[in-house]
Protein backbone atom coordinates (compact mmCIF):
# COMPACT_ATOMS: atom_id res chain seq x y z
CA UNK A 1 0.00 0.00 0.00
CA UNK A 2 1.45 3.03 -0.79
CA UNK A 3 1.23 5.90 1.96
CA UNK A 4 1.11 9.69 1.31
CA UNK A 5 4.42 10.29 3.21
CA UNK A 6 5.81 7.51 1.04
CA UNK A 7 4.21 9.66 -2.53
CA UNK A 8 5.42 12.71 -0.98
CA UNK A 9 8.92 11.58 -0.56
CA UNK A 10 9.25 10.34 -4.32
CA UNK A 11 7.79 13.27 -5.36
CA UNK A 12 10.82 15.44 -3.24
CA UNK A 13 13.26 13.57 -4.50
CA UNK A 14 11.91 13.48 -7.97
CA UNK A 15 11.64 17.68 -8.05
CA UNK A 16 15.49 17.95 -6.70
CA UNK A 17 16.67 15.89 -9.75
CA UNK A 18 14.13 18.01 -11.94
CA UNK A 19 15.43 20.98 -10.80
CA UNK A 20 19.30 20.29 -11.16
CA UNK A 21 18.92 18.86 -14.39
CA UNK A 22 19.76 20.92 -17.45
CA UNK A 23 16.81 19.61 -19.82
CA UNK A 24 13.94 19.68 -17.68
CA UNK A 25 14.75 23.23 -17.23
CA UNK A 26 14.71 23.64 -21.01
CA UNK A 27 11.11 21.63 -21.36
CA UNK A 28 9.76 23.68 -18.60
CA UNK A 29 11.21 26.83 -20.25
CA UNK A 30 9.34 26.09 -23.40
CA UNK A 31 6.32 24.35 -21.78
CA UNK A 32 6.29 28.57 -19.87
CA UNK A 33 6.29 30.13 -23.25
CA UNK A 34 3.99 28.05 -24.57
CA UNK A 35 1.21 28.91 -21.38
CA UNK A 36 2.15 32.40 -21.97
CA UNK A 37 1.25 32.13 -25.69
CA UNK A 38 -1.60 30.31 -25.36
CA UNK A 39 -3.41 33.10 -22.51
CA UNK A 40 -2.23 36.02 -24.43
CA UNK A 41 -5.42 38.07 -25.53
CA UNK A 42 -3.33 39.63 -27.83
CA UNK A 43 -1.56 39.17 -31.51
CA UNK A 44 1.28 41.80 -32.59
CA UNK A 45 0.60 43.68 -35.05
CA UNK A 46 3.60 44.19 -36.19
CA UNK A 47 4.27 42.34 -39.37
CA UNK A 48 8.59 42.05 -37.79
CA UNK A 49 7.49 41.01 -34.21
CA UNK A 50 5.15 38.40 -35.29
CA UNK A 51 7.30 36.63 -37.87
CA UNK A 52 10.10 36.76 -35.43
CA UNK A 53 8.02 35.31 -32.77
CA UNK A 54 7.16 31.98 -34.97
CA UNK A 55 10.95 31.79 -36.75
CA UNK A 56 11.64 31.30 -32.83
CA UNK A 57 8.72 29.07 -31.78
CA UNK A 58 9.76 26.71 -35.44
CA UNK A 59 12.81 26.80 -34.85
CA UNK A 60 12.62 25.49 -30.92
CA UNK A 61 10.44 23.16 -32.89
CA UNK A 62 12.77 21.73 -35.31
CA UNK A 63 15.50 21.01 -32.60
CA UNK A 64 12.82 19.19 -30.78
CA UNK A 65 12.10 17.32 -34.60
CA UNK A 66 15.87 16.38 -34.93
CA UNK A 67 16.43 14.85 -31.39
CA UNK A 68 13.46 12.75 -31.84
CA UNK A 69 14.69 11.71 -35.34
CA UNK A 70 18.21 10.51 -33.82
CA UNK A 71 16.49 8.25 -31.13
CA UNK A 72 14.04 6.97 -34.07
CA UNK A 73 16.66 6.97 -36.98
CA UNK A 74 16.11 2.97 -36.82
CA UNK A 75 13.30 0.92 -38.24
CA UNK A 76 12.07 -0.38 -35.24
CA UNK A 77 11.69 2.51 -32.33
CA UNK A 78 12.95 0.88 -28.67
CA UNK A 79 10.46 -0.44 -26.92
CA UNK A 80 11.83 1.67 -23.69
CA UNK A 81 13.48 4.42 -25.35
CA UNK A 82 16.35 5.85 -23.74
CA UNK A 83 15.37 9.23 -22.73
CA UNK A 84 15.33 11.90 -19.94
CA UNK A 85 11.64 11.26 -18.87
CA UNK A 86 12.38 7.37 -19.11
CA UNK A 87 15.40 8.16 -16.60
CA UNK A 88 13.50 9.79 -13.90
CA UNK A 89 10.95 6.91 -14.44
CA UNK A 90 13.86 5.11 -13.58
CA UNK A 91 15.06 6.78 -10.83
CA UNK A 92 11.51 6.96 -9.50
CA UNK A 93 10.91 3.01 -9.24
CA UNK A 94 14.68 2.85 -7.69
CA UNK A 95 13.47 5.36 -4.83
CA UNK A 96 10.37 3.73 -4.22
CA UNK A 97 11.62 0.57 -4.00
CA UNK A 98 14.37 1.87 -1.38
CA UNK A 99 11.76 3.66 0.36
CA UNK A 100 9.46 0.26 0.62
CA UNK A 101 12.99 -1.15 2.44
CA UNK A 102 13.17 0.98 4.72
CA UNK A 103 9.87 0.61 5.57
CA UNK A 104 9.78 -2.57 5.61
CA UNK A 105 13.08 -2.48 8.13
CA UNK A 106 11.75 0.14 10.20
CA UNK A 107 8.53 -2.00 10.52
CA UNK A 108 10.66 -5.19 12.30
Amino acid sequence: MVTPGLVKGLRESSQKRIAADPKFQEVKKEIDRYVVRKNRKQVPLNEETLRKERDDEKAADDVIKEEEDKQNGTTDPPVFADNDYNDEVLHIATDYVQLLRQTKTAAR
